[in-house]
Order: structure tokens, then sequence, then C-alpha cells
């Protein structure tokens, strides 16, 4: 490279050239390399301390749940232009429950003892239940929420026999004259729009595979919108989680980028000397996950969500522990219906139907038979009853849950499986696509 400059004879003394030769070793590399070297084995080392400490101090003051200090798991203070009061998990007032004064105190953390409910929170549908519990719209609550629309009279669902050892079970969802008396949330007026799309009356399930993937998103956002305007958490758990977590994901690729990367090419501009790159990329990446495993855990329920919570597991732990002497024969069959979604999503619908065989079996030595449900349609040979049409339910539920989730690229096992009773909301369901 040849460079030109020209100047006036008069502006220098002495105009002679002084040209001086170095390698990479030698002038500003050499001198700042160390410098630099020091700085980033510090950073390395500092960033995932600094992450943990930042992450940790959050976490321990914004990401824990609330919930009322000085009230019973379960019960919340119900503000009414007045005196609060204590309501129970039916809505009702509970006796002597009257608070006067200001808000009462709340803290973070703990684990506040679980009484059992005999019916689920109200006005708390199976859907939300299972968003409320680990605080993620999953799969398995929107099929629930479609098995609460059956209950609820708005569709019925029929099994339909495979035809042949090759084919597999389906099922015939039916739209059915809405009840007057009952209301949509939202996401149910989205689900069931994304149900019989076009108008008509019925779909069968397997025709939603790899359909409806996208209402599946636009109905979880719905989901994670009504949970923050019933007041159970200040901001979406969701986008709480993508917003730590996809920083997270930045400061690991940095990280691996510094680590790959900018190494060799420090090197070569400050000289060989130069190590520090490799520390520091790791601490980078290190931060990173930090972020990541810590932001997903920074979704906090307020007070009332963790009341909601509270009420939610002590229904878990009615289904789980009821008796059949314990449920009246008149009451019988509507408690089995209404109550099934719930189980679906806690994963304890095989326990719940074995609870109602006895009782099927005790009412009948009584000489009063149960009702059968209408609201599903089972596919057998021989007459239905509860364990059977649990049994189907719950094999719908698996199935819908991979069919919801299917897209045309795909893969996996298949959904359509003969049955066996699935995790719900606290876990999930594993299911494939069709």
């Amino acid at each position: 490279m040849t460079v030109i400059a020209e100047y006036p004879a008069t502006a220098f003394d002495n105009p002679r050239a002084d040209v001086r030769t170095g390698g990479v070793d030698s002038g500003v590399g050499r001198q700042a390399a160390p410098a630099v070297n020091v700085a980033a084995y510090a950073a390395g080392i500092g960033a995932p301390l600094i992450a943990a400490a930042v992450m940790g101090t959050l976490w321990w003051t914004r990401g824990r749940d609330e919930r009322y200090a000085d009230l019973t798991p379960g019960l919340s203070p119900a503000f009414a232009g007045g005196p609060a009061q204590v309501s129970g998990p039916a809505g009702g007032v509970a006796a002597g429950g009257a608070v006067a004064g200001p808000a009462p105190a709340t803290i973070r953390g703990g684990r506040p003892t679980i009484a059992v409910q005999f019916q689920p929170p109200k006005g708390v549908q199976p859907g939300m239940v299972g968003t409320i519990i680990d605080e993620t719209a999953n799969p398995i609550d929107v099929s629930a929420t479609v098995i609460d629309l059956a209950v609820r009279g708005y569709i019925r669902i029929e099994e339909i026999e495979a035809e042949s050892m090759f084919k597999r079970t389906d099922w015939r969802i039916t739209r059915l004259t809405p009840p007057a008396d009952d209301r949509l949330l939202p996401y149910e007026s989205e689900l069931l729009s994304g149900l019989f799309r076009g108008g008509q009356d019925e779909v069968l399930l397997s025709d939603l595979k790899n359909t409806f993937a996208q209402t599946l998103k636009r109905i979880q956002s719905l989901m994670y919108r009504e949970v923050v305007q019933r007041g159970w958490f200040r901001q979406s758990p969701q986008t709480q989680r993508s917003v730590w977590q996809g920083f997270g994901v930045v400061l690991a690729v940095v990280g691996g980028l510094v680590l790959f990367y900018g190494q060799s090419a420090l090197a070569a501009i400050l000289g060989g000397g130069f190590t520090g790159g490799v520390v520091l990329g790791i601490g980078l990446v290190l931060s990173g996950v930090i972020v990541f495993l810590v932001g997903g855990r920074m979704a906090a329920k307020t007070p009332e969500g963790s009341t909601v919570l509270a009420q939610s597991l002590g229904f878990k732990e009615y289904l789980v522990t009821a008796e059949a002497g314990q449920i009246a024969f008149d009451e019988a069959s509507n408690i089995f219906s209404r109550y099934l979604p719930y189980a679906v999503v806690f994963g304890v619908a095989d326990r719940w139907a074995r609870t109602f065989a006895d009782v099927a079996r005790a009412a009948e030595a009584a000489n009063q038979p149960l009702v059968m449900p209408t609201w599903y349609i089972w596919s057998g040979n021989a007459f239905p009853d509860f364990t059977s049409i649990a049994s189907g339910v719950d094999s719908f539920s698996t199935t819908s849950t991979g069919t919801f989730t299917s897209t045309p690229g795909s893969s996996g096992s298949s959904g359509f499986s003969g049955g066996g009773f699935s995790g719900g909301g606290g876990g999930g369901s594993s299911s494939g696509s069709w």
C-alpha cells in the first residue's frame, strides 16, 4: 500500500521520514494484550456470579408466589366498598369471616397447607385450573375444555369404532344448541369456532390433524389473558417466561460466538499471548443458562392466584380420596360428568372412574340405577359403564392433544391409541399426531 501526503516544505523543520518496523508482538498490540486479557478473565469469571446474584434476587423478591399471610389457605378477602369479608371456595361468605380495616398482609413463598375441597373453585373451568396449577396453558387443558363444553351441553362427542385392525378409533364432535343459562369465555368461543370452521355442525377429530395448531396458539393466548384479567397474575406468565428466557438465549449465543470466533480474532489483533476469549465465552454461556433457567420460574401468582391454586389442589385431593359411600345416588350421575374434565386435567380420571364404578354397583344393588351420561357416546358392544366412558374420554383427551399440536411437518408416534389414562395439567399428556 502506498500513502502519498503533500504538505508545504515550510511546514516541518526536518522533513525526513521516520519509518519504524515491527511485528504483532510489538507496539500497541503487545502493550494492550495483558490489560485486555485480565479484563476478559474478570468478565468471564464474574458474569455467571453476577447473573446468579441478580436473577436470584429477582426471583426471591418477584418470582415467588404471593399469598395472604393471615388467612386460611383457600380463603380470600372480598372488597365491596366496605369491610372485607372472607369468601369460601364456593364463593359464599364464611361464617364470622368479616375482616375490617386495610388490605390483609401478604407474603411470598412458602407451602400453605392444602385442605380438601369438595367442589371445584366456583367459576373456574377445567382449563383455567390446569393453567393456574403449572402456570402454563397446556394442550391437555384445551382438550379438557372440549370435554367440559360437552358436559355443559354445547357439543356431543361420539366414538367411531375402528372398522379394522389397521384403522384407529375416531371421534365425531357435533355442535348442539347452546344452553340458554350458560356463557362462554373468549377462549371457549375461539375453541368452538376452531372446531367447526366453515359453519359445519359436525367434524371428525381426525379432520383437525395438521390444521388446528394456529387456532391452538390463539386459544392459549386467550387463556393467558383470562388468568391476568381474573387477577391471578399481574402479567401473562408466558410473556414473563419468554422475555427472560429470550434474554438468556441471547447471552448464550453471544458467549458461543466469543468462544468459537472471538478468541482467534482478538489473538490475531492483540498478539499470541491473549487467551481470555475462551474464559469470556464460557462465562457468557453459563450466564445465559442461569438467566434461562431462573427466568422460567419468574411467573409469580398474586395472592388471589395462590388462593385459587389452593382451592384447586384441595379439589384434586377430593377426587383422589373420595369414597363411593360419600356420594348420593340422586346426584351421582351429574357429579361424575361435572368433575370428569377436572379429573382429566389432574391426571386422576382412572381413580375417579373406579370410584363411580363402586357407586354404580351400590346403586344397582339398592334398585336405584344411575343414569349414564348422554354427552359422550361409547362405541363398545356392551352396555357402557362409568369406567368405559371415563376411559374413552381420557383416550379422547390424549389423542386430541396430539391432534391439536400436529403440523404438516411434525412427526412422532400416533396419537390414536387404545386408551389408558393420561396425565393432565400438572404434567401434560404425551401424545403424537394422528
